[in-house]
């Protein structure tokens, strides 16, 4: 949608696929996105790469969901936040 709408207009428009729909399993806002749903975006000239990786425990402690996603945009922007992480962890979630 935001691709299609803003084709036309006079500036160059790029969009970080979502990383974290939704962003915890305890929300309900009516869909899911997972690795294969956001992989369909690489094709498109707008998704620039993947945002908001700001689930660290799934970074750091290897879910694979997680982890696909991080790898079907491999040499693209991918970006995210992790308060208060240090050391180990902070280092494994900068690795990723």
């Amino acid at each position: 949608f935001m691709a299609k709408t803003s084709a036309d207009l006079p500036l160059s428009v790029v969009i970080m696929a979502p990383s974290c729909v939704p962003a915890t399993a305890m929300e309900t806002n009516g869909a899911t996105l997972r690795a294969g749903d956001l992989a369909g975006l690489l094709g498109e000239a707008t998704a620039h790469g993947l945002a908001e990786v700001m689930n660290f425990p799934g970074v750091v402690y290897g879910d694979e969901e997680v982890l696909a996603k991080i790898a079907a945009f491999g040499g693209r922007p991918i970006d995210g936040h992790a308060p208060a992480l240090r050391d180990k962890l902070l280092n494994a979630y900068v690795a990723a």
